[in-house]
């Protein structure tokens, strides 16, 4: 009776100790999925869209899973102005600017790794499709000088649209740090290289049809999230 006593004591003891070594390390429960909000936003004159959707994850391994996301937002880009008329001291300019509601679905891998308590650093790729329709719109405007020698410059019009249709595909590396609590985890991640495919479609004779290849280097583009695992 009394070996019995003392086996269990020890099981006991040992059990303390393995969860505070866990604690101590800051190890969080592994959890095979995660569901949440994602954010996305470029820095300067990157070309992508403020973006905003839903991510999930599925880890194959302890360490890699894979990621997939839905995620809208509106592509705008406004056109260098042209003198279309000249009156005296007042010119006329006229300008374009496209618009699209853009859907994006997003697939790609992630691999992570721990780096202090609940701090993991980690790498993605993602591959990444989308699909978005709107128009391109004319905008006149009328400048002329005032007393003093300043310019002024009065928006005048804008009712004349074409009917836009915009096709987005690229690949984009990022690395990131995140946090990883029992449920919680929230972290972000940043890119300054992207290579895709983009095909912009409007009726509108001052606004070209275009479809090219691209590689993006030193535009840096940023992704939040926040996710419920379980």
């Amino acid at each position: 009776m009394k070996n019995i006593f003392l086996l269990l004591l020890l099981a006991c003891m040992a059990t303390t100790t393995q969860a505070q070594e866990m604690q101590e390390t800051g190890e969080p429960k592994e959890r095979k999925h995660a569901i949440g909000l994602q954010f996305a936003t470029p820095f300067g004159n990157a070309s992508d869209e403020e973006l905003v959707g839903i991510q999930y994850k599925r880890w194959i391994r302890p360490n890699r899973a894979i990621r997939v996301s839905a995620m809208y937002g509106m592509w705008e880009v406004t056109n260098p102005r042209r003198v279309t008329n000249v009156i005296r001291d007042t010119a006329f300019e006229s300008y374009t600017r496209d618009y699209a509601d853009m859907f994006y679905l997003n697939a790609g891998i992630e691999m992570h790794k721990h780096f202090y308590k609940k701090a993991y650093l980690y790498a993605a790729i993602d591959l990444r499709g989308g699909y978005g329709s709107g128009y391109s719109q004319e905008n006149l405007v009328k400048n002329y000088p005032e007393t003093g020698g300043y310019a002024r410059s009065i928006f005048i019009s804008s009712n004349t649209t074409y009917d836009l249709t915009r096709f987005r595909v690229d690949a984009t590396p990022f690395i990131g740090v995140k946090l990883l609590f029992n449920r919680i985890a929230f972290g972000t991640e940043i890119s300054a290289i992207s290579t895709g495919f983009t095909s912009v479609t409007t009726r509108n004779p001052r606004s070209q049809s275009v479809s090219l290849f691209d590689l993006d280097a030193g535009q840096f583009r940023q992704r939040m999230f926040i996710n419920f695992r379980f």
